[in-house]
């Protein structure tokens, strides 16, 4: 069996049957199509989608976060869970335990823990000025003593 040949030709103009003929008597078959075509930018446009950091909802007036209070006392067990030295597992039982689930409505797991650790790091100044984690802390100190 001899060798191939290919060739990418680029249209000047619409292919017409009797090119397709004239190639098909020089030996040629075609070999692929691509197809092109201009679209409409605005119809192709879609909002940009950024997940809203954990910790935060959209306000009621969608124009706006807000803090998230169930999702906030979720933060305040595994920092206190992390102050405590505890293992992640151990930080994911507790959260379960006392019923809280993760965004996707599945349970606590120790690697749904630690993928929130880089969110706790930029939540945690807000965390540290809140009158819960004070006393908590006032607890974990005297509990230590």
């Amino acid at each position: 069996m001899g060798k191939s040949e290919r060739v990418r030709e680029v249209l000047t103009g619409p292919l017409t049957p009797g090119e397709l003929d004239r190639r098909a008597a020089e030996g040629w078959h075609p070999v692929a199509v691509e197809w092109e075509r201009l679209v409409d930018p605005a119809a192709d446009w879609r909002p940009p989608v950024q997940e809203v950091p954990y910790g935060l909802r959209v306000a009621a007036d969608n124009k706006h976060l807000e803090e998230h209070p169930e999702e906030v006392e979720i933060m305040l067990g595994i920092l206190e869970g992390i102050v405590e030295d505890r293992p992640m597992s151990r930080i994911a039982d507790e959260l379960n335990r006392r019923g809280f689930r993760m965004r996707t409505d599945e349970a606590w797991t120790q690697s749904g823990v630690f993928e929130l650790l880089p969110r706790l790091i930029d939540f945690s100044p807000r965390l540290f000025k809140r009158e819960e984690w004070i006393e908590r802390r006032r607890k974990l100190r005297h509990a230590a003593v």
